[in-house]
This record gives structure tokens, C-alpha cells and sequence, in this order.
């Protein structure tokens, strides 16, 4: 994850197209999660992809830290601000459920993408 900057804004969206402006930045992370032609010709022009930031929220969000989350497979990203605990207890159920799927892959566990 790099280190965020001032004034940039939030990736977030509430689902009507604002964006928490005020919002600031401490760190933002992204992976590529596939390049997939078809999410780029029909989509918004980026393959599919998953962006997270650490954030401290604007004054409407009573200035709380909370960690935004844009993932998209191309075609509609999907938006989600959550808290902290909110965000480690899905990161621990995504954990759990891709130890799962990799033990069951009779090929072997899929290698991560960098």
C-alpha cells in the first residue's frame, strides 16, 4: 500500500455518483485482477481490479476512519465503506473460504498475482 495524499478524495461512491471529497487519504492499495478483454470493451475501459484506501472520512461522516473498497469486474464496480472491524472480519472470511477453494483444487493451490 502507498501512502495517501490530501485533498484527493475517496475512491468511494454512496451510489448516486458523490464521492466523500473531504475525505483523507492515509494509504491506498490496488491489484489487477484479470485483463480480461471483454470487461475492458464493455465495461469502464479498466480490466477487473480491486482498490482499497485507509481513510479518515469527511465531516458528514463525522471524520471516522474507515476503509473504502472499490472492486470491479469490469463491468459495475461495486462500492463499500467499512469500518475497520468490518474490514478484518471480511478479510478473514475471504482468508478462510480461498484456504478452502485452494485445498480442494486438485491442481493445487492458485499462485497470487503481484
Amino acid at each position: 500500500m502507498t501512502q495517501g495524499t490530501e485533498g484527493i478524495g475517496s475512491i468511494w461512491e454512496d451510489g448516486l455518483g458523490r464521492h466523500d471529497d473531504d475525505t483523507r487519504v492515509l494509504s491506498e492499495g490496488s491489484t489487477t485482477l484479470t485483463d480480461d478483454p471483454q470487461s475492458v470493451r464493455y465495461g469502464d475501459g479498466k480490466g477487473a481490479r480491486a482498490v482499497v484506501q485507509a481513510v479518515v472520512a469527511g465531516p458528514v461522516f463525522r471524520n471516522r476512519p474507515h476503509v473504502d473498497l472499490l472492486f470491479s469486474e469490469g463491468l459495475r464496480p461495486v462500492y463499500a465503506r467499512l469500518t475497520p472491524a468490518q474490514a478484518r472480519a471480511v478479510a478473514t472470511l475471504l482468508s478462510e473460504a480461498a484456504d478452502l477453494a485452494d485445498a480442494s483444487d486438485p491442481d493445487g493451490p492458485e499462485t497470487p498475482r503481484t
